[in-house]
């Protein structure tokens, strides 16, 4: 009888252990940080954001899973919670808290690649199609080109996400407001481009939305977000007198 029990003691304990072996995957990507401007905000699992608490989002894992997140040029690590959903664009897997990109030293870098070791699944909803299945595929997006670039150097794109209106720190949908259009083109990279000329010139709060793949200019770079149409106005013309950039006004509603 003894022996019997720990037969099946054994049992249980080996078959623990390789439940527990097969959550632990690993992937590679870039992650990157949430903007400060983000503290306080709603997140995907209903929490608010706290910039100080070690938590992440991911495009694919349930909330409350934990994760490790290893640079890979430092090897410097951290543990998080997944409270959070994001999509992966251009090679991006995870968004770090700011106390999570702090100890990685991710802050001055803005994105790294990494490696995400699964420690535990979590019990929440899962991440990834469904969830950003809830804008609709006709909607334009919006990404911020704030903080850091929308393409990393090194990083193998997936396919284009489904048009919408993002903020590109955790892809948070946008779908209030105004902005001023201030340039319209066919390849990301071109946007890229103006977006960091116009940062040179000591603008932010800029945004590139994206229409859609069918689109014959699919890429619109934006300054925004303002919450009247009398502000965006406002900015357009200071665009114009001080920079001598010009824009037309745009709504960011879906």
């Amino acid at each position: 009888m003894r022996i019997k029990q720990l037969f099946f003691t054994a049992l249980i304990f080996s078959l623990s252990a390789a439940t527990l072996q097969a959550q632990q995957v690993s992937e590679t990507g870039i992650a990157a940080y949430y903007a400060d401007k983000l503290h306080g905000k709603k997140t995907s699992s209903g929490e608010l954001y706290d910039k100080f608490a070690l938590t992440a989002a991911h495009y694919n894992l349930p909330i409350n899973s934990r994760i490790r997140v290893t640079r890979l040029d430092n090897n410097q690590s951290v543990e998080v919670r997944v409270n959070d959903c994001c999509l992966p664009a251009k090679g991006r897997i995870v968004d770090l808290s700011r106390a999570a990109a702090e100890s990685i030293d991710l802050v001055k870098a803005g994105t790294a690649q990494v490696r995400v070791d699964v420690l535990t699944v979590g019990d929440g909803k899962k991440c990834g199609a469904a969830t950003a299945a809830a804008t609709p595929a006709a909607t334009p997006k919006a990404y911020s080109a704030e903080g850091d670039r929308l393409t990393a150097k090194g990083a193998t794109p997936p396919s284009s996400p489904p048009p919408g209106i993002y903020r590109a720190e955790v892809l948070r949908p946008i779908n209030t407001g105004f902005g001023v259009q201030v340039g319209a083109y066919s390849a990301l990279a071109n946007a890229e481009a103006q977006v960091d000329a116009l940062k040179k010139k000591g603008l932010g709060n800029l945004l590139i939305n994206f229409t859609g793949t069918g689109a014959k200019v699919p890429y619109k770079v934006i300054v925004g977000q303002f919450d009247t149409q009398a502000a965006a106005a406002n900015h357009a013309k200071e665009l114009n007198n001080k920079y001598k950039v010009k824009g037309m006004v745009v709504s960011l509603k879906e």
